[in-house]
C-alpha cells in the first residue's frame, strides 16, 4: 500500500543550454585575394590592403605576463581516435585553482603570446594555403564540457571550467564582431623552465586577433583557446552567447602531421574575471 505522505516528485530541467554553434565554413581564396581587411571586427577578403599593413608581431622571448606558475608538471599522451590523434599535453600546475590573469588585448599584450592585434580599418597580409573562415557563437557555459572525457560525454555540462589550450602550425585570427568583448585564453610555456604564464585576453569589439602559426622554440610556445569567448556575459542579465567569426586551417591542416594541433590541459578549476574598466551591461 502506498504512504499518503508519499508525493511524487517531478523531474525539472533548465533551458536547453547553448555550448558552441557552427556556422558554415568558407574556403579563402588567397591567391587572388592575398590581404585580409578588419572592417569593425570582421575579416574580409582583399586583393590590396586597406588602412595600415599590419605586420606579425616580432617574438619577443623575454615577455612574461599573466598568472605565473612554477614547477609545473606534465605529461605527453594523445587524443582522438580513429584517422585523427593528436598529442595531448596533460599539466599539473600543483594549485587547487588556476588564475587567469584579465587583460585588454592591446599591442603589447597580444605581442606577450605570440599574437598581433589588427584594429579596425587595418590590414594583414594573409598569404597561407587550405583557409577557412567560420562564424561561431558560444555560450557563456562553452567552457564547461571538456573534449577529452571520452565516452560520449563531449558535450557534458560540467561543475569546473578547466584549462583547455592548443597551438598548430597554420594561422588562426580570431575576430571580435559583436556588443561584449571577445576572451581568449592564452599562455606562454616554458618547458625548459617547468613554468607557465595565463592569461584572458579582452578583445574590444571591433579588433581581431592574428596568431601566426605556431611550433616550439627553444625558450617557450605560445599555447591559446577560445572556449571562454563568452566570458563576457557572466555578471549580466542581458548577454549569454558571443557571434565571432574565426579563420583558420582546413580539414587538411587538422589531420596532417605537420600542422595539426597539439592540445594541453589542466583539470583543476579555473579562475576568471574581468579587467579593470569591464561593467558588465
Amino acid at each position: 500500500m502506498k504512504s499518503p505522505y508519499i508525493v511524487s516528485m517531478s523531474t525539472e530541467y533548465f533551458s536547453p543550454v547553448l555550448f558552441i554553434e557552427d556556422g558554415e565554413s568558407i574556403d579563402l581564396d588567397t591567391v587572388q585575394f592575398p590581404y585580409l581587411h578588419n572592417d569593425n571586427g570582421r575579416m574580409v577578403s582583399a586583393r590590396e590592403p586597406k588602412g595600415t599593413l599590419i605586420p606579425p608581431a616580432p617574438e619577443v622571448p623575454e615577455l612574461n605576463l599573466g598568472t605565473h606558475y612554477r614547477g609545473v608538471k606534465f605529461e605527453r599522451t594523445t587524443t582522438g581516435s580513429g584517422d585523427y590523434v593528436c598529442e595531448l599535453t596533460n599539466f599539473d600546475f600543483g594549485v587547487d585553482s588556476v588564475v587567469y590573469e584579465p587583460l585588454w588585448a592591446t599591442k603589447e599584450t597580444a605581442q606577450a603570446f605570440g599574437m598581433t592585434l589588427v584594429p579596425s580599418g587595418d590590414s594583414i597580409d594573409f598569404r597561407y594555403d587550405n583557409m577557412v573562415t567560420c562564424q561561431y557563437t558560444y555560450g557563456a557555459f562553452a567552457g564547461y564540457q571538456s573534449p577529452y572525457l571520452g565516452g560520449g560525454r563531449g558535450r557534458d555540462l560540467l561543475a569546473i571550467n578547466a584549462t583547455d589550450l592548443e597551438y598548430h602550425n597554420f594561422p588562426h585570427v580570431f575576430c571580435s564582431q559583436d556588443k561584449i568583448p571577445l576572451v581568449i585564453s592564452v599562455a606562454r610555456f616554458r618547458e625548459n623552465k617547468a613554468e607557465i604564464g595565463l592569461a584572458d585576453l579582452w578583445v574590444r569589439p571591433g579588433d581581431c586577433l592574428f596568431v601566426t602559426p605556431k611550433l616550439p622554440n627553444k625558450e617557450y610556445v605560445d599555447i591559446h583557446g577560445n572556449r571562454n569567448s563568452a566570458h563576457a556575459c557572466w555578471g549580466s542579465d542581458q548577454y549569454s552567447k558571443i557571434v565571432t567569426q574565426t579563420i583558420l586551417g582546413n580539414n587538411t591542416d587538422f589531420t596532417t602531421e605537420a600542422t595539426k594541433p597539439h592540445y594541453h590541459q589542466e583539470k583543476h578549476p579555473t579562475v576568471h574575471s574581468a579587467p579593470p574598466g569591464w561593467l558588465a551591461g
